[in-house]
């Protein structure tokens, strides 16, 4: 399972962003251009998502919802907070690249929690 989620994070990676152009071109015309930029970035995204996928299949599978339930809070207050502060200053740009932050915050708090709680539970 997490090397198909990899796999297809890699994958939708190197389309949008090598291909991204194309993509958008054709499904929605030349006027769509313009968000290309912000689609490159937000093409890390699926990664990210893939890993906090597998992540939380093993958080859930060691019966710890209480802790996924605590890591989305916190990033929850989190992204409200940046919302708040960035989006105004920043707009749109600053929208994409907090939303990529955040989503590579929760990836960051699951994948450090996973790894305790297996160090815990293999000691």
């Amino acid at each position: 399972m997490a090397v198909g989620a990899v796999l297809y994070g890699l994958i939708v990676l190197i389309g949008l962003w090598f291909f991204g152009e194309v993509i958008i071109r054709t499904l929605f015309g030349v006027d769509y251009l313009a968000a290309l930029p912000l689609i490159k970035v937000m093409s890390l995204v699926p990664l990210l998502k893939s890993g906090s996928f597998v992540c939380v299949t093993v958080i859930l599978s060691l019966n710890r919802q209480k802790l996924r339930v605590g890591l989305q809070a916190i990033v929850t207050i989190v992204s409200v907070i940046g919302g708040f502060v960035i989006i105004p200053i920043f707009g749109l740009y600053g929208a994409v690249l907090l939303y990529v932050f955040i989503e590579g915050l929760i990836f960051f708090l699951y994948t450090g929690s996973v790894i305790y709680l297996l160090r815990g539970e293999w000691k």
